[in-house]
């Protein structure tokens, strides 16, 4: 049972999107399927930008964070 830091792959996106689904709740303008694959399609986006990385804990992602490094801000928090 280890839990690693590492950035965010396209590979990663359904383990993500998993997550997204359990805290979406506490996100508003994620309360619909349009809304729910908007945020998978940006959160792509910032995968391959290299600015998402998730905690895993044996392979199940447990926390998210998406930065832009632009604009020097978090963008998304969910664990």
């Amino acid at each position: 049972m280890s839990m690693k830091i590492e950035m965010g792959l396209e590979c990663d996106i359904d383990n993500w999107m998993n997550l997204v689904y359990k805290v979406k709740d506490y996100f508003p303008g994620l309360e619909t399927k349009e809304a729910l694959d908007n945020h998978k399609n940006t959160v792509l986006e910032f995968m391959s930008q290299k600015s998402a990385i998730c905690t895993k804990h044996d392979d199940k992602i447990i926390g998210v964070l998406l930065f832009s490094i632009d604009n020097n801000e978090l963008c998304f928090f969910g664990c």
